[in-house]
């Protein structure tokens, strides 16, 4: 489904990514793990399109995306989840959802269950921060994604709600592939088919989540 080839990526002079070459398979849901400054994020932007590799090809369903433009990409399938949410806070949950579905009552109902989303008529602004995240979720998967890309999705809520969070996520259609960047080790083995760790702008460890803890020790301690 995607493939990343060769891909490196630098910022006045400091190497990002690194000849960094990765592939998911549709379906699948791959969790990157791997210290602050690893270049997870980076990752995520170059896949959406926000950022242009200086080397290296990405590939989405056999065809050469790299030179694609955002909206051309979101076009293709790809959906995407932010670190920090950006939602219409002056609206309430139902008017930012019917934006994202062009009105359609019905497909709106049906994007807000996926999300766990209820009393869709309260502002955003008066929302807590575990309801404004499902509702950044909800919004990524307002296109119909067949590649979700997710950077920390459960970052900044509690416990509690972090755990609830990663429950809506596993139970997202299997035939929707996932990338999925997060910091909590238990939930990202919860979700994860495959776990990648990245570390200085290069994959370290690819591979089975039972597999990947001596990989996640020489990382960083765990």
């Amino acid at each position: 489904m995607l493939e990343l080839s060769g891909l490196s990526l630098g910022f006045g002079g400091i190497s990002v990514i690194r000849d960094l070459s990765l592939r998911v398979a549709p379906g699948e849901r791959l969790v990157i793990l791997g210290p602050n400054g690893a270049g997870k994020t980076s990752l995520l932007r170059l896949i959406a399109g926000e950022l242009r590799p200086q080397q290296g090809n990405i590939w989405l369903h056999r065809r050469d995306i790299t030179r694609d433009t955002v909206p051309s990409r979101a076009r293709a399938g790809i959906g995407r989840g932010f670190q920090q949410t950006s939602l219409f806070t002056g609206m309430t949950l139902r008017e930012n959802l019917s934006l994202a579905c062009d009105g359609d009552a019905a497909a709106m109902e049906q994007l807000a269950a996926r999300a766990g989303l209820t009393d869709l008529d309260r502002p955003v602004a008066k929302v807590d921060y575990g309801t404004a995240r499902r509702l950044d979720l909800a919004l990524a998967l307002a296109g119909n994604p067949r590649l979700l890309l997710l950077d920390e999705p459960a970052s900044g809520i509690g416990p509690g709600g972090a755990v609830d969070l990663h429950a809506l996520i596993a139970a997202l259609p299997r035939d929707l592939t996932l990338v999925v960047i997060e910091h909590d080790l238990d939930l990202a083995f919860a979700i994860a088919d495959r776990i990648a760790i990245m570390d200085r702008g290069r994959i370290v460890f690819d591979g089975a989540p039972e597999a990947a803890r001596p990989a996640l020790k020489a990382t960083y301690d765990v």
